[in-house]
């Protein structure tokens, strides 16, 4: 989330109050798969507008250097650690 912070127009403080109501909100009724669902719902908002202008994956190989490359960067603010692949 720190990529999301360096964007102009959120302010850290705003972000971690917003999450932190979020969280409150979800353990008052101890129904926490409204936050995974909220998280679900975000995270495909996003991708959906960050592979907008992207042409159509061809492969999967494509998918997941975009996956550890672009996308991940511009989630975290960082390239992935490390990618282990499991040829089974």
């Amino acid at each position: 989330p720190d990529a999301l912070l360096k964007r102009p127009g959120v302010s850290a403080l705003a972000y971690q109050l917003t999450l932190h109501e979020m969280v409150s909100y979800c353990a008052a009724d101890d129904d926490f798969g409204k936050l995974e669902l909220f998280g679900f719902q975000v995270g495909h908002r996003f991708a959906e507008r960050f592979t907008r202008q992207h042409a159509r994956f061809v492969n999967t190989l494509e998918i997941v250097k975009f996956l550890c490359k672009d996308f991940w960067a511009a989630m975290f603010g960082k390239q992935v650690d490390k990618l282990q692949t499991n040829h089974k």
